[in-house]
């Protein structure tokens, strides 16, 4: 392989990387609305639709559960069908699902009419519109600034939780929840279907390099994620390596407190706090905002520490600074340190969003990333979106939230075990020469 001159490292910056900028900016911009109006916007019409029908917390919270459960069932569709069709047409039919299920969600009046739009209907529309696709097609442009190019991606997710609150309020306010459904479901079709014409599968497609530059074998023979960038791994084959399923449960155990407090914090807040709904949002967006510096923390340090110690330090910072959450949520009982816990959580969980699929990718390589995205999502988003609905069940039961942040810190721990125990996967000797 060719050396890499400093000529080329300047063009890296400057010249043939510039597309690979352009899929960042697309990615950012369809997490940005996907999850502004999915995420970011759901607390403010959760509270409005308990005042509005008078239902329970739980029986309203398995909306947002089956809606994370539902979103890990469609993940292996969506990545088998983006190999086959690619990241454009599976984003454009995608928000098209996505947008009518939000607009169905006007026609609301019972909790099944809730849980069919908003727990089943829009997340196949998502499943195929801004995670898998968006994630894979950035991490498939960049090696080098693998770490940073997914989370500055991420961040658009980030943005849009802080974000989507303060326009659902103020559509609301307006327009009444229901045209304010309506509403939103048009801004998201629009918005992301032209973002999705801006996408290509990978560079090799665009004629030229991951990062805009030719790998040369010194790059390759020092970091990992190199030498596994161009490996194909069926999910069968995957699916026999420790390395995948200590991955899984390692995501997915922090995540189930994590959702929980999400779905939450500005009921908890505003309803047993007493603090008012201002501050509840605000509280809200400052979690949001926090996560997007800690999106921009974790890809730029993950890259740094790679050629050393890999994106493990990045992943036990994010999961500790989640179980510290966890102990504080108990203590809190003010406006204050609901600011703290806030922001806290915000920035260490954060840290974790991009380097945790870029670290997929490190493992198992850029091409079958995909389906292996996909089924990873299935076991970690199922098991991690229980939390909104086992946290709202004890609050139903008990009239706390205690229960649930000590089950929340026992999830911690499990995960900080198995991303210890995470090791460069192997291949058998009969699968490496039937693939050859």
């Amino acid at each position: 392989m060719a050396t890499i001159a400093d000529g080329e490292r300047k063009g890296f910056l400057f010249g043939r990387l510039f597309y690979g900028w352009v899929i960042v900016f697309a990615a950012w911009t369809i997490m940005f609305f996907c999850t502004g109006v999915q995420q970011g916007s759901f607390p403010v019409f959760f509270g409005e639709l308990l005042d509005y029908f008078g239902w329970s917390r739980g029986s309203l919270s398995l909306g947002s559960t089956l809606n994370s459960l539902f979103m890990a069932v469609f993940g292996p569709i969506a990545g088998f069908t983006l190999n086959r069709i690619g990241p454009k047409s599976e984003v454009i039919v995608g928000a098209c699902i996505a947008a009518t299920s939000i607009a169905l969600i006007s026609l609301t009046s019972r909790p099944w009419h809730f849980y069919v739009t908003y727990g089943m209907l829009l997340p196949f529309g998502m499943s195929m519109t801004f995670y898998i696709p968006t994630v894979t097609t950035v991490r498939r442009w960049f090696s080098r600034k693998a770490g940073i190019a997914v989370s500055l991606a991420l961040t658009g997710s980030g943005v849009g939780l802080a974000v989507g609150p303060h326009v659902a309020r103020a559509l609301i306010d307006s327009l009444g929840w229901q045209t304010a459904y309506r509403l939103s479901a048009v801004i998201l079709a629009l918005s992301v279907i032209v973002c999705a014409l801006l996408l290509k599968r990978d560079p090799e497609s665009a004629g030229t390099y991951p990062d805009g530059i030719p790998l040369d074998n010194s790059d390759t023979e020092k970091r990992a994620d190199f030498a596994t960038r161009t490996e194909t791994w069926p999910l069968k084959e995957a699916l026999r390596t420790r390395s995948l399923w200590l991955y899984m449960v390692a995501q997915a155990g922090y995540m189930v407190v994590v959702l929980a407090m999400l779905a939450h914090l500005k009921v908890w807040a505003e309803k047993d706090l007493k603090l008012a709904a201002g501050y509840a949002a605000a509280l809200f967006s400052l979690m949001a905002g926090m996560a997007v510096v800690g999106r921009l923390f974790g890809g730029i340090l993950s890259d740094r520490l790679m050629d050393r110690f890999g994106r493990k330090p990045v992943l036990y910072f994010s999961i500790c600074g989640v179980t510290v959450c966890a102990f504080l949520a108990l203590a809190v009982d003010n406006g204050a340190m609901m600011a703290l816990f806030a922001a806290l959580l915000g920035l260490t969980y954060g840290s974790s969003v991009g380097v945790f699929p870029t670290y997929l990718g490190d493992l198992y390589g850029v091409r079958s990333m995909p389906l292996i995205l996909g089924f990873v999502g299935l076991e970690s988003a199922s098991v991690s979106a229980l939390g909104p609905w086992v946290f709202g069940t004890i609050y139903d039961r008990t009239g706390s939230y205690d229960l649930g942040f000590v089950i929340g810190i026992v999830f911690c721990f499990l995960s900080l075990l198995c991303l210890l125990l995470i090791k460069p996967p192997t291949r058998a000797k009969a699968a490496i020469g039937d693939q050859r």
